[in-house]
């Protein structure tokens, strides 16, 4: 799977834009969404997908020099798992 991740800083908090692409013939059925160990969305694809977007909108903390990470699960419909990671330090 194709993974896009893309974070700003929100008025509070952060922006996060998430976008996933099928890769060869798998099918989304899950996406699971986690930002510093917090969960933010765990979302059943009710037709199996070739594309997934979510929009997370003040989520979690941000300030000056807080490090974040955001975790992203894929799981196809044959239950196998991709992850994709992105790890930022807010700057001041």
């Amino acid at each position: 799977m194709r993974f896009t991740l893309k974070i700003t800083r929100d008025v509070i908090g952060n922006k996060i834009d998430l976008k996933i692409l099928r890769s060869g013939s798998q099918l989304i059925a899950q996406v699971d969404t986690e930002l510093d160990t917090f969960k933010l969305g765990s979302d059943r694809v009710s037709q199996s997908s070739v594309h997934f977007e979510r929009h997370f909108r003040q989520a979690g903390e941000a300030g000056p020099g807080m490090e974040h990470t955001l975790v992203v699960t894929a799981t196809d419909t044959d239950g196998n798992s991709e992850v994709a990671t992105k790890i930022w330090l807010d700057e001041s």
